[in-house]
């Protein structure tokens, strides 16, 4: 999934935080109120695979379990 905007090297923290929240709500489905936890684990999760972990991959369903934890699904939720 392509997110338009400038290249990655004009995004400001700022920008990139509220892409990343806009992410984690829309397509994530995490409730805004755990967005910190979330993002604090998946940096966790990206640093382990960055030393090797898991010889480096990262599955879908490894994203989607860090999701489910934080409150998330792929799913959208019904109002």
């Amino acid at each position: 999934m392509a997110v338009a905007g400038p290249p990655f090297e004009a995004l400001t923290e700022e920008l990139l935080a509220a892409r990343l929240a806009a992410l984690l709500s829309n397509h994530g489905h995490v409730p805004q109120s755990k967005h910190g936890d979330c993002l604090r684990d998946l940096r966790e999760v990206v640093r382990e695979r960055i030393k090797g972990a898991r010889d480096g991959r990262w599955s879908k369903a490894d994203l989607l379990a860090e999701l489910i934890r934080h409150g998330g699904s792929l799913a959208p939720h019904r109002e």
